[in-house]
């Protein structure tokens, strides 16, 4: 995380333009993005680190969608490029050989769709996309005009329903969407709000990882961690207020009780997945997070005092409801709002 901050700042200070280039795609971005589980646990993390370099540029495959589903996709972190499965398209065009022939200038980035196989240009499912993404021209669009920094909010936030590829029974269903959520009249939106705004990068203070601990508190050492687990739940049980969590430790315990006296019967795979449903038991999959102080900042100011304040808020609902928000996105937002101006 450490070294993707520091490479994106190196960019952004050698007036180069960013591209990130990931096998998966994160998660709620392009359709099917949350097949088999998404990006994994530090997915909110990757994003925490891209919002400190808006104008940056996301691209990704793994997910098999052919060129007529593939797309460019903004967020509030940068701009996410769904790549065409080259040779195993799932739906969509199905080419034997497809890809994207790059061109890039100071202010525009062509990607001209192909089927390399039959030397055969696609024009209909060419990408043409401004060099500053729509998240680092949100300060100057909101600066210009209240109503369209709302309405770029708006389209950073469009997603696709992801029930059916959040659910493992469902998730393998290639079907292409009913229709795609930034086709060419939605993207010719994106560039008229973006126009010739110059892309700004937001303040921030060095990167601090420590408040990220509980995305990487996997441990090699399995052994060591159910020890670990064991200790804090002999010394947590009596602080713990709720029913549920008290029967939740218990069982935890229980389980634990059987295996560590034992721990040589057991293989390196079968203590990893012990190690990983007691995890998953007592702190779920992903860390929890605290929106009180959010809520409570939201609600302190109403609808906003101005045309900035509103912007803001708006942007605190939204975080608000995402599901990949981390306790520090959460946190500074709070502390955003709190030096507001009362309303």
């Amino acid at each position: 995380m450490a070294w993707l901050d520091d490479e994106l700042q190196a960019g952004e200070d050698g007036g180069q333009k960013n591209l990130v280039l990931v096998h998966q795609a994160l998660r709620d971005t392009h359709w099917r993005s949350n097949f088999g589980g998404g990006f994994g646990i530090q997915d909110a993390v990757i994003k925490d680190v891209l919002r400190r370099h808006p104008n940056t540029f996301i691209l990704s495959g793994h997910i098999h969608n052919g060129f007529g589903v593939a797309e460019a996709i903004p967020r509030d972190f940068g701009t996410c490029i769904d790549l065409p499965a080259f040779a195993l398209s799932e739906n969509g065009y199905d080419g034997a050989g497809l890809a994207y022939y790059c061109t890039f200038t100071a202010r525009t980035m062509k990607f001209a769709a192909w089927d390399l196989a039959i030397n055969r240009p696609l024009p209909q499912y060419d990408l043409s996309l401004k060099t500053t993404t729509l998240a680092a021209a949100l300060p100057s669009i909101a600066k210009q005009d209240a109503a369209a920094g709302v309405r770029a909010l708006q389209l950073l936030h469009r997603s696709y329903a992801t029930a059916t590829f959040d659910d493992p029974r469902t998730d393998a269903t290639p079907d292409a969407p009913a229709q795609q959520l930034f086709g060419p009249s939605v993207q010719a939106q994106v560039a008229e709000l973006i126009g010739n705004a110059r892309p700004r990068r937001p303040l921030c203070p060095p990167l601090d990882l420590k408040p990220y601990h509980a995305y990487f508190a996997r441990r090699d050492d399995a052994t060591e961690t159910l020890g670990r687990l064991s200790e804090n739940l002999t010394h947590g049980q009596a602080a713990e207020a709720s029913v549920e969590a008290r029967l939740t430790r218990q069982f935890v315990q229980a389980r634990l009780a059987e295996v560590t006296p034992q721990m040589i019967r057991f293989s390196d795979a079968q203590l990893a997945a012990l190690v990983d449903e007691a995890q998953r038991l007592l702190v779920g999959v992903f860390p929890r997070i605290d929106r009180t102080g959010l809520e409570a900042a939201i609600a302190a100011h109403g609808q906003g005092a101005d045309a900035a304040s509103r912007l803001l808020l708006a942007q605190a609902r939204y975080l608000l409801k995402d599901r990949a928000a981390t306790q520090p996105a959460v946190d500074s937002m709070v502390a955003q709002l709190n030096a507001l101006k009362a309303p």
